[in-house]
């Protein structure tokens, strides 16, 4: 479990009472409970450390969470064993095809597999000319095949002009 929920509950508070003592958005504490955020916000962090908590727990606790999650995701839509046809043909947006096939949304995408909604849109749009490493990584801790994650690193690559 997220060591913000844990904490959370174990004070009593819900999302919004977290977020109003940290004069922060409510939005952030939800998404970082999720998992989106690459580690636990240095708001929260600092929070839970001045309330008692060992910040390499949090650290620890926060990593084995997103792990978890992202195990589960490649489990539960058979990553581990893609092999490159499994892409199916490059149509268009590689990203976008990939939703599709696994037949999620971008934003269920990005909370299943904790990975921040902004870093996949700025792939989408070509802002990067590759997955990048949150997502790289992401794909490795669901198990998927590194052939497989570097067919969709050359598709994006490819799709956004990067390669002539």
């Amino acid at each position: 479990m997220n060591p913000i929920t844990i904490f959370r509950t174990k004070h009593h508070l819900t999302q919004m009472e977290l977020a109003n003592l940290l004069y922060m958005n409510a939005q952030a504490v939800f998404l970082n409970e999720q998992g989106v955020y690459e580690t636990v916000l240095p708001r929260i962090e600092r929070f839970m450390v001045k309330e008692g908590e060992d910040p390499n727990e949090i650290y620890k606790s926060y990593r084995d969470f997103v792990k978890e999650k992202r195990r589960w995701f490649g489990d539960h839509h058979g990553l581990p064993s893609w092999t490159v046809g499994s892409l199916g043909p490059p149509v268009g947006s590689p990203m976008e095809e990939f939703h599709k096939h696994l037949n999620i949304s971008r934003m269920r995408f990005c909370k299943t597999l904790c990975v921040h909604p902004a870093k996949e849109l700025a792939i989408e749009c070509g802002k990067t000319r590759g997955l990048g490493l949150q997502i790289q990584t992401a794909f490795q801790d669901a198990q998927m095949p590194q052939s497989v994650i570097d067919e969709l690193e050359y598709r994006v690559a490819e799709y956004h002009g990067a390669l002539v």
